[in-house]
């Protein structure tokens, strides 16, 4: 069980059980290490279920898998950069040699994965999948982010319950190193 109010303590249960840390060792927990190879702070913040960490400015990748349910998800990042709102996704698949400094490999179907790859972080970031083909539920995908870290993987599954054609998968101020993670759906983009 972890220290503090019976509140905060529930807080840090959920997080154990909404994330999922892959560590380069390959092994894979929601119960760190004895000696973690990354280290994160969680708050969460007043009046909110929203689950923020505190991480190095340093994401390397975000890969989007799913097998079951719609079959075309697509993984979009959208970024603030100097004041120029940019975005990551099939329509515009990006650059790692200028800005956004972050490019989509493939638009892929189910069974496949969409990878973003970053080569620079600037900004404000948010990531979502949208379900664009509107087939099934997005709730039914199973469907998997992993947000590669340079200290470890994140990995986030689709919520099950829930309606909507919007996966918000989470928020990332790269001045600040502010992780917040939404995993929500909702019919607004």
């Amino acid at each position: 069980m972890f220290p503090g109010t019976p509140a905060v303590a529930r807080f840090h249960e959920a997080v154990r059980a909404a994330i999922t840390l892959r560590y380069p060792t390959g092994e894979t927990t929601s119960e760190p290490p004895s000696e973690p190879k990354l280290t994160v702070k969680t708050t969460k913040e007043p009046a909110s279920d929203r689950i923020v960490l505190t991480l190095p400015p340093v994401i390397k990748k975000i890969v989007l898998t799913w097998n079951e349910g719609p079959n075309d998800l697509d993984l979009h990042l959208s970024a603030d950069q100097d004041g120029l709102a940019r975005e990551v996704s099939f329509r515009a698949k990006g650059s790692l040699e200028a800005q956004p400094w972050a490019a989509l490999d493939q638009d892929a179907r189910r069974g496949a994965s969409e990878t973003i790859t970053i080569s620079r972080l600037t900004g404000r970031y948010r990531c979502l999948v949208h379900n664009y083909s509107n087939d099934e539920p997005i709730a039914k995908s199973r469907a998997d982010v992993r947000i590669e870290h340079a200290a470890g993987i994140l990995t986030l599954t689709c919520p099950q319950d829930g309606d909507g054609r919007y996966w918000h998968i989470f928020s990332f101020d790269a001045g600040s190193g502010r992780l917040e993670i939404l995993n929500t759906l909702s019919d607004s983009q």
